[in-house]
């Protein structure tokens, strides 16, 4: 029976960048054993995994922006969404029955912040795996406000970075890991992201047990705003109106925008922290990732 390994993609601890390298590996994955399955609903999460939990726990998904862009009003509208990428799933464990599936979703994070919840995908997991194994990438949060607020800003956010850091309901990195390695004791590994994006491409490749040598490492993606950048967008955001309100003609449009402004101001200086704005993140946030990150590291799988 085949095997799991669940990449749980936090929210910028470079997800993106490892879905496209797995993405690219394909075949050298497959020809050690590993498979990888393209998401049928995005360019590069299998964000199916997560409202596969969502639907088995009888909750519709938290993200407002993908329920009105998949229609999603009802646990039957969740579960058609998903209906064709399992159908897919259950031919490709027929056709690798001793294969490890590499899964990757930043939704699995985003969405299942509930025992419940993250239990509900873990069943239905452990129905299709004889092993179901987790990864966690967590990263310092001051590095992770400054990347989730110029992904807000992408996504629409009109406000500055000030309000966002007080009131922005964003995962606690810390607590997460904790969570996930208290709930499935023994099958988690949480990492700290590294900071250089070949380093974390070779860890991944080591715990999924897949030699480096040959492959094809991406170029960066979903790189964050630059503070010139955040200024137009967030001008831009303002006339363009709310992300979950824009038509497709209009989320073309604003795409386009957002190319525009970055061929202009894109060089400009990086997004930075105020020391005011450290001290309230240290505030709403005490426990230390890296500490943690340490810690769990110990208790956690070490590799396939």
């Amino acid at each position: 029976m085949a095997r799991a390994i669940v990449h749980v993609g936090l929210p910028k601890t470079g997800t993106t960048s490892i879905q496209v390298f797995l993405k690219l590996n394909r075949a050298a994955l497959e020809a050690q054993g590993l498979i990888y399955m393209p998401p049928r609903l995005s360019l590069h999460s299998q964000i199916e995994y997560a409202f596969i939990g969502c639907s088995e726990a009888g909750a519709l998904v938290p993200d407002h922006i993908e329920k009105a862009v998949r229609k999603i009003e009802t646990l039957e509208d969740q579960r058609a969404v998903t209906s064709k990428f399992e159908e897919r799933l259950a031919e490709e464990l027929a056709a690798h029955p001793e294969a490890t599936f590499v899964i990757s979703c930043e939704q699995i994070g985003a969405y299942l912040r509930t025992p419940e919840l993250r239990g509900a995908l873990d069943r239905w997991l452990r129905a299709r795996f004889s092993q179901v194994q987790y990864l966690l990438y967590i990263r310092p949060m001051e590095e992770f406000f400054l990347s989730i607020y110029s992904e807000a800003v992408k996504r629409g956010h009109t406000g500055d970075l000030d309000s966002f850091i007080a009131t922005a309901n964003e995962l606690p990195m810390a607590k997460t890991a904790r969570d996930w390695s208290a709930q499935f004791p023994g099958r988690v590994a949480v990492r700290l992201k590294p900071a250089n994006g070949a380093e974390i491409f070779a860890e991944f490749a080591g715990l999924v047990g897949l030699p480096m040598e040959g492959l094809v490492l991406p170029k960066p993606h979903n790189t964050a705003l630059s503070r010139w950048e955040a200024a137009w967008m967030r001008k831009a955001n303002r006339i363009l109106g709310p992300a979950d309100r824009r038509g497709r003609g209009t989320r073309y449009f604003a795409h386009q925008v957002r190319r525009a402004i970055r061929l202009l101001v894109g060089r400009g200086p990086k997004l930075a922290l105020s020391p005011c704005e450290r001290a309230l993140i240290n505030m709403r946030f005490p426990v230390s990732v890296e500490k943690t990150a340490t810690e769990l590291r110990e208790r956690g799988w070490t590799g396939r």
